[in-house]
C-alpha cells in the first residue's frame, strides 16, 4: 500500500504541464516537545480488590514520550493549476519503555481549471500513528466559514474512529477526486468520488477493532435561481466493506450464520433557501439516509430528517444560525421513532480574538468508526471555542465540549446460541475541556503549551474512562526557497 501512494505521489507532482509559467515554494521546519498520555478506565477503580467481578477490565494506559517531527512542504503553482505536498514524520522515543517508534502524516493535493468554468480536483491523505481519538471532536465537525445553503460534493462527515478498547496503531488513506462545472452564475453541479481505508496494526482478539475500505461517490447540484432563490441538492452512495482481524470459532459460526459486515449506504437531500433580506436566508430542507447491512445481526434502516433555518448578521462582529425539524427513523424489525433535530452556532468576534458557540442535534449513521459497531445512533453535542490574544505574540485558547448519544450496540450468546443474538440501545457520554497557550517569537519560532482532558461514561463499563494529556513544544517554520 505503502509503494502505491509513493507511486501517486511521484506522478502527480510530475504531471503538471512543464511549458507552463510556474512558481514553487519549498518550506519547511522542526518540531520538539514532550507528549504526555494517561488513561485510566473506571472500571479497574471499581473492582480493584473485587475478585467477585465478572467484568474484564481493560489495561490503563500511560505514555511519556519525546518527539521530534521534522515538516517539508513543497508548492508548485501556475495560472490554471496547482500542487503541494505536505509531509511530517514524528520520531517518538518512550522515557518508560526505552523504545521508539515513527509516526507519519502525508497530503498530497493538485487542483487544475480546465477552462474558465470547469475544474478538477485530486487528493491523497496518509497518516500513520498510535495515538488515541478522543481529544477534541473531529476536523470539520463545525466549520464558521461554511455556507449552509450550498451543498458540495465533498464528503461532509468525518469518520470518528472509536478506541475505547485501548492504544493500537493504525494507518488511515483517504483518495479523493472531484469535478466541478459551473453551468450558469452562482450554479454548480459536482460528482466526487472518495476511497477511504483503515488498517489496524496487531490487534488483539479481546478488541472490537476492524478494518474497512469505504467508498463514496457522490453528486451535488447548487442551481441559483435569482437573487433571492436557491435550491441544492445532493446524492451518495457508499460501500464498506470490512475486514475483521483474525477470526475466532466465535466469529466464523457468527458470520456463516448471519452473513458477513459489508454494508450500503444511499444518502439524498434537497434544500431550498430564500434571501428576501439581505444577509438573513431561511433555508428548508430534506435529508434521506437508508443503510442495508448483508449482516442478519443489524437491522436496515432510514432516516429522514426536516429543517428548517435561519441565518442572522446581526452586526459586523455577530453572526448567529439556528434550525429545527422533525426526523423520523425506521429499522425493519423495530418500531418507528419520531425525534427532533437542530443546531444553533453562535460566533462572536472579538477585537483581539474569538468567541463560538456550536450545538447539534439529530439522528446519523455510525458506520465506520473503526470498531465492529453498527447503526444509527440518536445524539447531541455542543462545543464552545474562545481564543484571544493576551499581548502581542501570545495567544490563549480555550475549548469545552459535551456529547450524549444512543447507539445500538450488539449483544447476545457466541458459539452455538447465534439466535440468541440481540441489539441493545447503549447511552454515552463524553466531556471533554482545555486549553493552549502559544508564544511566537524572532519571527519563525513558537513555544506551545497544551492541556487536555476527557471523560466518557456509558451503559457499557468496559467503556467508561478519563484521559489526560499534555504537550509541550517547540518549533521553526519558514520558507527556504522559491523558483
Amino acid at each position: 500500500m505503502k509503494r502505491k501512494l509513493a507511486i501517486l505521489l511521484i506522478a502527480l507532482l510530475v504531471t503538471p504541464v512543464a511549458a507552463q509559467a510556474r512558481r514553487t515554494t519549498l518550506s519547511g521546519g522542526i518540531s520538539a516537545g514532550y507528549d504526555y498520555t494517561e488513561r485510566i478506565y473506571d472500571l479497574n477503580d471499581t473492582n480493584e480488590g473485587d475478585s467477585s467481578s465478572d467484568s474484564t477490565s481493560r489495561d490503563d494506559d500511560e505514555t511519556s514520550r519525546l518527539v521530534i517531527s521534522p515538516t517539508i512542504t513543497i508548492i508548485s503553482e501556475s495560472e490554471r493549476d496547482s500542487v503541494s505536498f505536505d509531509y511530517t514524520p514524528s520520531f517518538l522515543y518512550d522515557l518508560d519503555e526505552s523504545d521508539n517508534d515513527l509516526d507519519h502524516h502525508l497530503t498530497l493535493d493538485y487542483n487544475r481549471s480546465l477552462s474558465r468554468n470547469w475544474s478538477i480536483k485530486l487528493s491523497d491523505s496518509f497518516v500513520d500513528t498510535d495515538e488515541f481519538n478522543s481529544y477534541g471532536t473531529p476536523d470539520g465537525l463545525f466549520d464558521e466559514e461554511a455556507d449552509d445553503t450550498v451543498v458540495s460534493a465533498t464528503p461532509t462527515t468525518e469518520n470518528r474512529l472509536r478506541d475505547e478498547s485501548g492504544r493500537r496503531r493504525y494507518y488511515t488513506n483517504t483518495f479523493f477526486a472531484s469535478t466541478d462545472y459551473t453551468y450558469f452564475e452562482e450554479s454548480v453541479l459536482s460528482f466526487g468520488y472518495s476511497w477511504n481505508i483503515l488498517r489496524n496494526d496487531d490487534v488483539s482478539e479481546e478488541e472490537n477493532y476492524e478494518d474497512y475500505d469505504k467508498h463514496d461517490l457522490n453528486f451535488s447540484v447548487s442551481h441559483r435561481f435569482n437573487s433571492q432563490w436557491k435550491m441544492s441538492g445532493y446524492g451518495r452512495y457508499i460501500q464498506g466493506i470490512y475486514d475483521s482481524p483474525e477470526d475466532t470459532t466465535v466469529q466464523e459460526d457468527v458470520e456463516t450464520a448471519t452473513g458477513n459486515d459489508d454494508l450500503y449506504e444511499y444518502h439524498a437531500g434537497l434544500s431550498l433557501s430564500s434571501e428576501f433580506k439581505q444577509h438573513h436566508p431561511v433555508t428548508l430542507s430534506y435529508d434521506f439516509s437508508e443503510t442495508e447491512y448483508d449482516s442478519e445481526n443489524t437491522d436496515n434502516s432510514q432516516i429522514h430528517a426536516f429543517n428548517i433555518g435561519y441565518q442572522w448578521a446581526a452586526t459586523p462582529r455577530l453572526d448567529a444560525s439556528f434550525g429545527i425539524g422533525p426526523t423520523y427513523s425506521k429499522q425493519n424489525d423495530s418500531e418507528d421513532s419520531w425525534d427532533t433535530n437542530g443546531y444553533l452556532t453562535i460566533l462572536y468576534r472579538l477585537e483581539r480574538g474569538s468567541f463560538s458557540f456550536n450545538s447539534t442535534a439529530g439522528t446519523e449513521f455510525e458506520n465506520f468508526s473503526g470498531t465492529d459497531e453498527r447503526g444509527f445512533s440518536q445524539y447531541w453535542q455542543t462545543r464552545a471555542d474562545y481564543n484571544y490574544t493576551l499581548i502581542k505574540d501570545l495567544t490563549l485558547g480555550l475549548y469545552c465540549y459535551y456529547r450524549n448519544e444512543n447507539r445500538g450496540e450488539l449483544a447476545g450468546t457466541p458459539v452455538g446460541e447465534v439466535d440468541e443474538l440481540t441489539t441493545t440501545e447503549i447511552e454515552v457520554q463524553q466531556y471533554a475541556l482545555g486549553g493552549s497557550l502559544s508564544y511566537t517569537f524572532y519571527e519563525n519560532y513558537t513555544a506551545a503549551f497544551s492541556y487536555g482532558f476527557v471523560n466518557q461514561s456509558s451503559d457499557l463499563p468496559d467503556d467508561e474512562y478519563d484521559d489526560h494529556r499534555v504537550q509541550l513544544t517547540v518549533s521553526y517554520q519558514n520558507d527556504f526557497m522559491q523558483w
